[in-house]
């Protein structure tokens, strides 16, 4: 799987075609439980005061979106997916509105909400760097940015599915690689990448060509373009002069010891006031 620097405007125009229309990939998301999203609503719940204003980007149908509201939260949730929003708005509660628009093109003023959050989204998205400055000008001073996201790059997440496999266990091969090899492979790979990263003072995003399939079956994150990595995300923010990170991994026993390398995302920064 060769990484890039940047996608052709083709495979950007490609992938927001493909997340525009695709009724099988809305299905899936739909039949997400509320329990899927327990992680975010708690962190959430953890850095954003009761009764504030926030965006939920790419809220697929929903759901995480009416968790957020019956918490307490005035809500928008946003996504490019027409199918994805006709059911989303099916969804009808005191605080919650949802708007159907590209992630990276959003129609609101600067400094609208309290938090922007996404939950499973940034992965997928083309331009890394234009999506975060979209977050931080919707964010009000004091306002925080909320990220929760596979760590694709974590050598964890291709060696933990092997281990469950050889136990005899059900696992869920990262892009769907299940050869021994081809796991080492993309282990190694993971882990030297990581480390040049943490070395660098800048963040360096790289992305892969999707695989896009419009079925309700397809293999989870083959649709990833975005080799999502908390590393970027800390030196991002780190040369921020109007942003300060407040929360960087921590979750789970690898989080705890070795944060650049858990399986998971769990960023917060907040917008310094001036």
């Amino acid at each position: 799987m060769k990484q890039k620097s940047s996608l052709s405007p083709f495979m950007r125009d490609e992938l927001a075609c493909f997340y525009r229309r695709a009724d099988g990939y809305s299905d899936r998301q739909n039949a997400h439980t509320e329990a899927s999203y327990s992680e975010y609503i708690d962190f959430i719940r953890r850095f954003v005061q009761p009764n504030s204003l926030i965006l939920d980007l790419g809220c697929a149908t929903g759901i995480s979106s009416s968790l957020l509201a019956r918490e307490g939260y005035r809500v928008t949730g946003a996504d490019i997916s027409d199918a994805s929003m006709r059911r989303a708005k099916e969804k009808r509660l005191a605080g919650l509105n949802f708007t159907c628009a590209d992630i990276l093109r959003l129609p609101f003023k600067d400094e609208t909400f309290d938090c922007v959050a996404l939950f499973l989204v940034i992965e997928h998205i083309p331009d890394i760097p234009e999506l975060l400055e979209e977050m931080v000008r919707l964010i009000k001073p004091q306002g925080r940015v909320i990220i929760l996201s596979p760590n694709l790059l974590s050598p964890f997440n291709a060696l933990l599915p092997l281990w469950d496999s050889l136990r005899g266990k059900r696992a869920n091969f990262l892009f769907g690689v299940e050869s021994f090899w081809g796991i080492i492979r993309i282990s190694v790979r993971n882990a030297l990448a990581l480390l040049r990263k943490k070395f660098s003072l800048s963040p360096s995003f790289h992305y892969r060509v999707p695989v896009l399939e419009n079925r309700f079956d397809f293999i989870a994150d083959n649709d990833a373009v975005y080799l999502s990595c908390p590393i970027d995300l800390k030196r991002y923010f780190e040369n921020k002069d109007n942003m300060k990170i407040i929360n960087y991994q921590g979750y789970g026993k690898i989080g705890r010891v070795l944060p650049d390398f858990s399986t998971g995302i769990h960023f917060a920064a907040e917008k310094i006031a001036r």
